[in-house]
């Protein structure tokens, strides 16, 4: 067996991925009919096992938020019809007062927000068309109806996010890649962070955009095992930028990456970006004008919000209704995962990408010195939560050791409370996700007593923050039912 051989067993081995003693020396061929170990047995296991829990649970979830994504079920079943953007046709659109999320092109109306998002919406269309019913006809003004398949679709993607950085932390090259560590990090991804309480109620594009953010890393953990890895990275890449424009920043960091560490995987790196930016540059010239819909254009970012810069940086991390500290404490385990990575002199190339690119979403987003209009929570930062979450991964392994009796009375007391309040931090992630997942209550804050973007400066009101509006709700005699899953129009009533 060739060296290059050894060496792709061995990083298999790091991975998890577990190589049967017997195919060792045998012909490609002949391997790819081996059948699965029983320790690779135990990985699909799992991967299933966290889809399944993390896309029912949250698909159940009574809470939808749509708002800007509320044409992607229609734009969806057009483009799967008749291949083309073209709303104007349909009643629902026509109906519709408020058109900030539309444009208007050779008197066609089009979507302003990223289409390709939109179309991932297209398996649940098909999926409900089955059962009889036409998806164009569900009604997307106020109530919305639309949101069944939106919210399934999002949930999907969520879990399918979750499983990623399961693999992503079980392949580390650390002694805090075990499976139980990667299994918490995938758990806390989905249930103690936006990513439920944000991410899985609508088809928003930080969704797909979390997607393509774990999908990337993913690859680029993997780009030494093969070509098609790198191939693959492009094609995320892409994916990430035209689901997400904000992911210029990634897609930057990562080429510059490539340029400093794989050269040689560029051409086949461009090759999987040019699979999909084609495409949509033919189909955006056809329906737009141009190869760049309005959206995509930096220009656009100019349209500055009600804040200053710099108060907009403060409220993308501690605004009460806006802040990513306060609804997801993972950025603290993740500093604690830096420091450990600093301290073991473990801290790789991909660790500290990961870090510039949290920063920089981070700045671009301030520049823009938006409140996330009708939301719940940061959802214009949750873009960073794979990678906070990969980061962490020394935070839960300490977690997971602490936990243990005998660890227990070896450790100091300073250790032992460092992970206790690790645990408290993701029970407070879990709860305030857990408010914006379940009680539609916490949603409607964006909207009550009046729309947010209307009154900016609520955001920062400490006396009534979002994610306790559903239990001063309940405190003031509101039925649960209406707090749970009631409408934002019913929920004003009740409490004036």
């Amino acid at each position: 067996m060739e060296q290059s051989e050894i060496d792709t067993h061995v990083e298999a081995a790091k991975s998890g991925d577990v190589i049967d003693a017997t195919q060792v020396g045998e012909p490609r061929g002949r391997r790819r009919h081996q059948r699965l170990s029983p320790q690779q047995h135990r990985l699909w296991l799992w991967d299933l096992m966290i889809a399944a829990v993390v896309f029912v649970l949250q698909s159940l979830c009574p809470t939808p938020q749509t708002g800007d994504s509320r044409l992607s079920v229609v734009t969806a079943w057009q483009f799967l019809h008749h291949f083309n953007l073209h709303l104007e046709s349909y009643p629902r659109v026509a109906a519709l007062t408020n058109h900030y999320d539309m444009v208007k092109h050779a008197g066609h109306i089009l979507p302003f927000f990223p289409w390709p998002t939109m179309l991932f919406a297209i398996p649940a269309d098909v999926l409900y068309s089955l059962t009889g019913h036409n998806p164009a006809l569900l009604s997307i003004s106020n109530p919305n109806r639309t949101w069944p398949l939106e919210v399934a679709t999002a949930s999907l993607l969520v879990a399918i996010t979750a499983v990623l950085i399961r693999r992503i932390v079980s392949a580390l090259d650390s002694p805090w890649s075990r499976p139980s560590v990667a299994v918490l990090a995938a758990l806390v991804f989905a249930f103690c962070t936006s990513a439920w309480s944000g991410g899985s109620r609508a088809l928003w594009q930080q969704t797909t955009s979390m997607l393509f953010l774990a999908a990337v890393l993913f690859a680029m953990q993997r780009i030494d095992r093969g070509r098609v890895w790198s191939f693959l990275l492009g094609v995320f890449l892409a994916m990430a930028f035209l689901t997400r424009p904000t992911n210029a920043i990634i897609v930057v960091l990562v080429i510059g990456w490539l340029l400093w560490r794989r050269r040689a995987a560029i051409p086949l790196v461009i090759v999987g970006i040019a699979v999909c930016a084609v495409p949509f540059v033919v189909v955006s010239l056809s329906q737009y004008g141009q190869g760049l819909p309005q959206y995509y254009v930096p220009s656009r970012l100019e349209q500055l919000g009600p804040f200053t810069f710099w108060n907009s940086l403060f409220m993308n991390l501690i605004s009460p209704s806006r802040g990513l500290l306060v609804y997801d404490p993972i950025v603290f385990l993740a500093g604690f995962g830096v420091a450990a990575r600093i301290r073991a002199r473990r801290l790789t190339d991909l660790d500290v990408l990961m870090c510039v690119a949290v920063i920089g979403h981070w700045l671009t987003i301030s520049a823009y010195e938006s409140t996330g209009g009708a939301t719940y929570g940061p959802r214009l930062m949750i873009d960073t939560l794979p990678f906070l979450t990969v980061l962490s991964a020394p935070a839960f392994s300490f977690i997971l050791k602490q936990s243990s009796a005998a660890t227990r009375a070896a450790s100091g007391v300073v250790r032992v409370a460092v992970a206790a309040m690790m645990l408290v931090l993701l029970c407070w992630g879990g709860f305030v996700n857990a408010t914006g997942g379940v009680l539609r209550g916490g949603f409607c804050w964006s909207a009550n007593p009046v729309p947010v973007d209307s009154r900016p400066s609520r955001v920062w009101d400490w006396s009534d923050p979002q994610f306790l509006r559903p239990y001063r709700e309940l405190l003031n005699g509101v039925p649960v039912r209406d707090v749970v899953a009631g409408s934002c129009a019913t929920l004003e009533k009740l409490t004036k």
